[in-house]
């Protein structure tokens, strides 16, 4: 989307101050403020410059008199573009990732939405080798699946219980294996 096609929406409860883009900008805006002196001080309209949470996602720190907010910028979009979060919905990153706060890559969705289908889609599930505690591997399950020995054995071999094998076999487990 190009800077031209770019529509701001003030920030609820900051309208005034700071507006947010449908591209996932947040800017301050032009206003004149008042100094503890007595004068007027004009501050100029400015894009802010992100900083990131420990998990990556980006956020802006909102300021007035009397009131500041840490605000993740995903957030504001969603809400000024997509409209209020509906209660027990969370904010989602699309294919495009936690990088990338445009509206178009962002929906209101459910916990369970976001870990399922989300992380199968984006390559961030722990299926399979991907889960730090799998003692098997994509190969071996193809290995035991193909094999005519007893359960039992390939228990001893792979150094796993009866049921894990079981549970392979009747595909119950590693199900995105062929």
């Amino acid at each position: 989307m190009s800077q031209a096609s770019e529509k701001w929406r003030p920030i609820a409860g900051w309208e005034g101050l700071y507006s947010v883009s449908n591209l996932g900008r947040v800017r301050s805006e032009a206003r004149v403020t008042l100094l503890r002196d007595g004068r007027k001080k004009p501050v100029p309209e400015r894009i802010l410059r992100p900083g990131k949470t420990v998990k990556g996602y980006a956020q802006v720190h909102l300021r007035r008199p009397g009131a500041h907010r840490m605000a993740m910028i995903s957030h504001l979009v969603a809400e000024a573009f997509l409209g209020p979060r509906p209660k027990g919905f969370i904010v989602r990153h699309g294919p495009l990732g936690n990088g990338v706060d445009a509206v178009e890559n962002l929906s209101y969705g459910t916990h369970k939405d976001n870990n399922g289908p989300d992380r199968l889609r984006d390559g961030t599930a722990f299926l399979g080798e991907k889960n730090p505690l799998s003692k098997l591997t994509e190969e071996a399950v193809r290995q035991i699946r193909s094999s005519g020995e007893t359960t039992r054995s390939l228990a001893c071999r792979y150094r796993v219980s009866v049921a894990a094998i079981m549970l392979v076999r009747h595909r119950r487990t590693w199900t995105h294996v062929a």
